[in-house]
């Protein structure tokens, strides 16, 4: 990949460059040039646009793309052309007779050794910020795939060797739809849930996965939320009934899940009001594969300051939480770490 700009770049100056075999993409003012794939790059794109179009065209959730299309990110003058993209029903009005107007649901780069910092950095930034749901980093040289949740703000990847999740919502006749599936070994499973959920997130294990949810139903002047927990073996059967956790609060979010040492570890944030400066409260819940839990729900913080996030940091013997928060300021927000709590 080469940077040629010496003045600012848009995206309507990279579509002038020749018809070549190369990618002109426009990104923060610069341009940038990537050169022909490689053999092996083409076949390791090819395999993914089949799984893919497999999984999420084929049964009619949306349409999958792959490079040279053009991505216009709307009112920037940036575009890139992903090696692969996918785009939802959700948003077909992006869909436009020269390429893409906006940001697709999926994007995936395989990197290579011309592209790797470029992919890693400047793209994931850009994908991020304009939208995009989740961003797939291949590697196809040390055989990985690092994956980023952009939706939920994850600045980290994920790392998935040989085989890996993927996760999406679709709503469908007036319920949502959890879609999972294990590329490349597995077909999709597809879980219906009874009311609207949303804030899906899931952990592996060595058989299997865990799923939980976030729903919301309305009260006598409010909403309330209750999160849900399910465990599936590699199958997608079902290891456990839901179980329901954070009855009746108004606010019960930012659910974070982990797996180790045959135990999930599941925790989220709860507040009792919606102002901004209502102090909420940090709980964990710890459960087997089966369902069992190992430790009843436990308050790990009782009050910290919106706005706050949650992270889960997995070491050799024990997972590490990690909670944020951000300090809004004139010209740039700072993010503090003020707790920092092990659970075995």
């Amino acid at each position: 990949m080469e940077r040629m700009s010496t003045t600012r770049i848009t995206w309507q100056d990279a579509q002038l460059m020749p018809e070549d075999g190369k990618r002109y993409e426009a990104i923060d003012g610069e341009l940038y040039v990537t050169p022909a794939p490689s053999r092996r790059h083409q076949w390791v794109s090819g395999n993914f646009q089949a799984e893919l179009r497999r999984l999420l065209q084929e049964p009619g959730h949306g349409w999958v793309y792959a490079a040279p299309l053009g991505v216009e990110f709307p009112g920037t003058e940036e575009g890139a052309q992903p090696d692969i993209l996918f785009v939802s029903k959700a948003r077909a009005h992006l869909l436009v007779p020269d390429g893409i107007r906006g940001a697709p649901d999926l994007v995936v780069e395989i990197g290579s050794p011309s592209t790797a910092e470029r992919d890693r950095t400047i793209k994931r930034k850009l994908y991020a910020r304009h939208g995009v749901r989740v961003y797939w980093l291949v590697d196809h040289q040390e055989d990985f795939v690092d994956v980023w949740d952009l939706e939920s703000g994850a600045r980290e990847p994920v790392r998935h060797r040989d085989r890996f999740a993927i996760a999406w919502r679709n709503k469908l006749g007036g319920f949502d739809s959890l879609y999972w599936t294990e590329y490349p070994l597995s077909e999709a499973v597809v879980f219906e849930l009874a009311e609207e959920g949303s804030d899906v997130v899931m952990a592996r294990t060595g058989q299997g996965f865990g799923v939980v949810w976030r729903q919301s139903t309305q009260g006598t002047g409010s909403f309330y939320s209750t999160l849900h927990f399910q465990s599936f073996d590699q199958d997608g059967r079902p290891l456990t009934a839901p179980i329901q956790m954070a009855y009746n609060r108004p606010l019960a979010w930012r659910p974070r899940l982990s797996y180790l040492g045959g135990v999930f570890l599941l925790t989220w944030m709860e507040q009792d009001g919606y102002e901004e400066d209502q102090p909420g409260r940090i709980k964990y819940v710890q459960f087997t594969e089966t369902g069992a839990r190992v430790v009843e729900p436990q308050e790990l913080v009782t009050s910290f300051p919106p706005p706050a996030d949650l992270f889960h940091v997995r070491f050799e013997d024990h997972t590490a939480i990690m909670v944020g928060t951000v300090q809004p300021g004139e010209t740039a927000d700072t993010v503090s770490f003020t707790r920092f709590v092990c659970v075995q």
